[in-house]
């Protein structure tokens, strides 16, 4: 075509586009609110800060040395490298599928050693905490109750009448008996290479030390099979504890009971194992540590376990229990289990000596679950009955499908977000850090301060975990890394590749950019290239607006001024970041958790010819109105 003739907008074309390239300040906008434990527990006023849970994984092999090989260094690749999640790991080895039931060699008391043939065998991955990642059977488990479905052994679809194997070792300090108790697909167990007679429960001995636990299981006509064992005590009860309850036992009723005792000198550990008939919310000193929303008529079959030594104190303390009855039966059964430094225990079950009101006092917000409340004018609690054995969960023993004496060693490597100034770890086994290749040290509560240097973009961190008997891969966390984050650096690209890749809420970037008065003769826009969620952006402190999709361009040449110029854009994405590994679920798909500005950001010198108006000519902003923005 022939060029056209030059017209008074010429000279503005002429302008070269300014690319805003390198770093940018950048700050933190977290959005997740928590006061109500939706993210974590305990529920807290502050919102939730920025996490990892995804890590880069590999382990020593004998005769390697991970330090000089450099896998605390920043530069050294991680690619190849596998990727675990924290909590999940392998406690159970499964026979691959079309293994059938050809001859096997299961492992007996002798193995301390046993290495299964990956020909055959398969790890079983799983977290005590969240079940199976990204279940898609089980959705309304995933959460932060420490709640996982019983049936975390998924063998997938076979054949009616496959025959599939399981195998697991099982830890012990003593000899004991122990109740095992099995899932659907005609079980059938054998303990140290001794098939247990046929039946459900069954019960074993174990030898103190590692002991050898096999399944047999069959497909059902179904053909999809998933099932479980349980290891609990064998013993038929548990002495002292009663199912209590108010003395008004309507169908659908509420019991809020306490029980206060004063401690000489502070446990060195303690569990809460509780159930109820059928939801509860169960507090320590006024600490919420558990919540089960009771929407199984069968929830209250299994007993849950909470650590709660860290919340007992010398002096007066109480357990407070919020039990929610939905109908027929009803009840709160509970056992409060304290060691203390010279070895000796002290239990509290519930039973009559108890405190239960039928509602929470008037005015007495949650004060009423708090040691100083004062419940003498409360009614005692009413002993239903006798609690049996079950469900009081295992001994004291550790699952290890990896028996052998040497406990590997594991590296996991990750980067800090930008702005990070401390974190929090959470792990089993003893433990170095390296932040950039330089070793930091963790306090005694697991709180790493990132060192002034460091402080600013996003680094790498390295962990050299010597990792504890069954605890390997993610299941060496109890819980997410956690970072304290201010003020960081943060370049142009996908938040996942820059520490935050669990980050769901927003991010601003902000920059000074410097305009002689020439270039900004014309109209002129900002292209933000590729965003990741919803941007808002202002200019010297004015709004030039919000965009929800693309094109994410914004007409910003009466914002502009000759000189410096201050640029902020703030990006927020989607629960999609948290959801795909944060709290794993099947419904985040890789697409949806790309986040951030992606870029290239461009000050261009026109106007975007695609820029949506209102009727007076107005610019609207991605839908949204001058006048409607927030």
């Amino acid at each position: 075509k022939p060029t056209p003739p030059a017209t008074a907008d010429a000279p503005a074309t002429k302008r070269k586009p300014i690319p805003l390239s390198g770093p940018w300040r950048s700050a933190l906008v977290p959005t997740l609110d928590n006061r109500w434990g939706d993210f974590a527990r305990p529920a807290s006023a502050d919102a939730m800060p920025a996490e990892c849970r995804s890590f880069q994984y590999r382990e020593e092999t004998p005769g390697r040395d991970g330090i000089a090989e450099g896998f605390h260094l920043p530069d050294t690749p991680d690619t190849q490298w596998s990727r675990v999640t924290a909590t999940y790991g392998a406690y159970w080895w499964m026979t691959r599928p079309g293994i059938g039931d050809k001859a096997l060699r299961l492992p007996g008391p002798e193995d301390g050693d046993w290495r299964p043939d990956r020909k055959i065998w398969q790890p079983v991955v799983f977290s005590m905490r969240y079940g199976i990642e990204k279940d898609p059977t089980y959705l309304r488990w995933g959460g932060p109750k420490g709640r996982v479905p019983d049936e975390y052994l998924d063998f997938g679809d076979e054949d009616p009448g496959t025959v599939r194997w399981a195998v697991t070792f099982v830890h012990v300090d003593e000899p004991c008996d122990v109740r095992l108790r099995f899932g659907p697909g005609d079980v059938r167990v054998a303990v140290n290479s001794v098939w247990l007679p046929a039946g459900n429960p069954v019960t074993a001995h174990l030898l103190a030390g590692y002991n050898a636990v096999a399944i047999q299981v069959r497909h059902p006509a179904q053909r999809r099979l998933r099932t479980y064992v349980h290891i609990g005590p064998a013993r038929d009860g548990v002495s002292g504890i009663s199912w209590i309850w108010t003395r008004s036992r309507a169908d659908v009723s509420d019991c809020f009971a306490r029980r206060s005792f004063t401690l000489e000198e502070r446990p060195v550990r303690a569990a809460l194992r509780l159930t109820v008939d059928n939801g509860y919310e169960v507090y320590v000193n006024g600490q919420r540590v558990g919540r089960e929303a009771g929407g199984s008529a069968s929830d209250w079959a299994t007993a849950e376990r909470y650590a709660v030594g860290s919340l007992l104190r010398k002096g007066k303390n109480v357990v407070a229990i919020h039990g929610v009855n939905l109908g027929g039966p009803a009840g709160i059964a509970a056992l409060l289990t304290m060691t203390f430094a010279d070895g000796s225990e002290r239990v509290i079950p519930t039973d009559g000596t108890w405190k239960a009101a039928r509602t929470r006092p008037a005015g007495a917000g949650q004060s009423w679950a708090t040691a100083a409340y004062d419940d003498r004018d409360w009614p005692t609690a009413d002993p239903v009955a006798p609690y049996p054995s079950e469900p009081w969960g295992a001994p004291n023993l550790v699952m290890d499908p990896r028996p052998g004496l040497a406990k590997p060693v594991g590296w996991y490597r990750f980067r800090t977000p930008p702005g990070a100034v401390s974190m929090r770890l959470s792990l089993l086994g003893t433990y170095r850090v390296f932040i950039d290749g330089q070793e930091v040290v963790a306090d005694t509560s697991g709180v790493v301060a990132i060192p002034e240097d460091l402080v600013g973009p996003s680094r790498v961190v390295a962990l050299r975990v010597e990792q504890a008997a069954g605890r390997y891969g993610g299941a060496a966390f109890r819980d997410a890394v956690r970072f304290a984050a201010g003020p960081g650096a943060i370049e142009a690209g996908d938040w996942a590749q820059q520490g935050l890749p669990q980050w769901s809420g927003g991010v601003t970037y902000r920059r000074t950019v410097v305009l002689a008065s020439s270039w900004l003769d014309g109209p002129t826009s900002l292209d933000l290239g590729e965003v990741g969620g919803i941007a808002a952006v202002t200019i010297n402190g004015r709004s030039a607006g919000i965009r929800l999709w693309s094109p994410y361009r914004f007409p910003v040449g009466d914002l502009l001024k000759p000189g410096s110029n201050v640029v902020q854009v703030t990006i927020y994405n989607t629960l999609a970041a948290y959801y795909g590994s944060g709290a794993p679920t099947p419904y985040a798909l890789p697409g949806d958790t790309i986040s951030g500005l992606i870029g290239p950001v461009l000050l261009t010198p026109n106007a975007s010819p695609d820029v949506p108006r209102t009727a007076s000519g107005k610019p609207a902003y991605g839908g949204i109105t001058e006048s409607e923005q927030p």
